[in-house]
C-alpha cells in the first residue's frame, strides 16, 4: 500500500522538476516497500503451506509448496510472489521506474481482492466481490500511502523554489481523496454485506474488531475534513502555526490508518 500510493503521487500528481527532488527523499522508502513486499509474500506462502500441511514442518517443504501451488490461493499467490519479484527489478530501472512500480503494486492490490474473505462466492456475485474487494484495497493503499509524499509536500510548502509545485502536488491529492474516501466507505459496506452472514453475532470477535476498525476509519475521516477544509485555507493565507498542526495530523492520520491495517490483518484470519 505504501508503493502503490508513494508511485501514484509520483506519477500522477507531481510535475517533472519537482518529482526528481520528490523521488530522492522518498528513494528509500520505496526500496523498503518493494523489498519488505517480496520478502513477506515468501514468508505469507510458506506460512499457508504449514497451514494446509502438518505445521512447522511444511513451511519449508518443497512438496507441500508444489501442492499449494495446485489450490486456488496458490494459483492466485503465483501472479502475487511474481509481480513482487518484478518490482524488485523495477529498482534497477532509470526511466519510468515509478511507474513500473506503481503498475506492479496495483497488480499485486488487486490480487488480493482473489483470496481469503474476497473469495466467499462464486459466479457473477464472486466477481463483484472480487471487484469489490480490488476497488477497496486500492483506494485504501492510496489514502494511507499518500500520506507520506503529503507530509513532504508540506514540509516544501514555503519554500520559493518548490512552493508551486508542492500546492500543485498537495492541491490534485485533495481532489482525487474526495472520491477515494467515498470509494473506501461504500466498498467497504459492500465488503461486509457480502462477508458477514445474517443474523450478526456481534459477540464475535471477528465483529468486534470490525467495528473497533470502523471507528479507527470515522477518525481518520474527520482529521481528513479538518485539514482540508479548516487548515489548508488558513496555511494558503500564511498560517504558520496552521501548517504545524497540519503535518502534525498527517502524522495522526497516518498511525491511524496503520492500526487500522492491523486490525484487518488480525480478524482476515478469523471467521466472520
Amino acid at each position: 500500500m505504501l508503493l502503490f500510493g508513494a508511485s501514484f503521487f509520483l506519477v500522477l500528481f507531481v510535475q517533472e522538476d519537482f518529482r526528481k527532488k520528490l523521488a530522492a527523499q522518498m528513494q528509500l522508502l520505496l526500496i523498503c516497500s518493494v523489498l519488505i513486499s517480496f520478502i513477506s509474500a515468501i514468508m505469507l506462502f510458506a506460512f499457508e503451506a504449514g497451514l494446509m500441511g502438518n505445521g512447522w514442518s511444511d513451511v519449508t517443504n518443497i512438496p507441500t509448496w508444489m501442492l499449494v501451488f495446485g489450490t486456488h490461493f496458490g494459483t492466485v499467490w503465483q501472479w502475487e510472489l511474481g509481480f513482487a519479484f518484478l518490482s524488485c527489478l523495477a529498482l534497477c530501472l532509470r526511466n519510468n521506474r515509478n511507474s513500473v512500480l506503481l503498475i506492479m503494486a496495483s497488480a499485486q492490490l488487486m490480487g488480493l481482492g482473489f483470496i481469503g474473505h474476497a473469495a466467499t462466492h462464486q459466479g457473477w456475485l464472486g466477481g463483484l466481490q472480487h471487484a469489490n474487494a480490488a476497488i477497496h484495497l486500492l483506494s485504501a493503499a492510496y489514502w494511507f500511502g499518500c500520506l507520506i509524499p503529503l507530509f513532504l509536500c508540506s514540509r516544501l510548502f514555503y519554500e520559493t523554489e518548490q512552493s508551486h509545485d508542492a500546492r500543485f502536488a498537495m492541491k490534485q491529492f485533495s481532489q482525487y481523496g474526495h472520491l477515494v474516501v467515498c470509494l473506501v466507505i461504500i466498498t467497504g459496506i459492500i465488503n461486509g454485506l457480502l462477508i458477514i452472514p445474517t443474523p450478526y453475532h456481534w459477540g464475535a470477535l471477528y465483529l468486534k474488531l470490525l467495528t473497533v476498525k470502523i471507528f479507527f476509519v470515522l477518525g481518520m475521516l474527520l482529521i481528513a475534513l479538518y485539514n482540508r477544509y479548516i487548515l489548508v485555507p488558513k496555511i494558503a493565507r500564511g498560517s504558520a502555526p496552521s501548517r504545524k498542526k497540519f503535518i502534525y495530523l498527517i502524522w495522526v492520520e497516518w498511525f491511524l490508518s496503520l492500526v487500522v491495517l492491523l486490525l484487518v490483518s488480525l480478524f482476515a484470519t478469523l471467521a466472520p
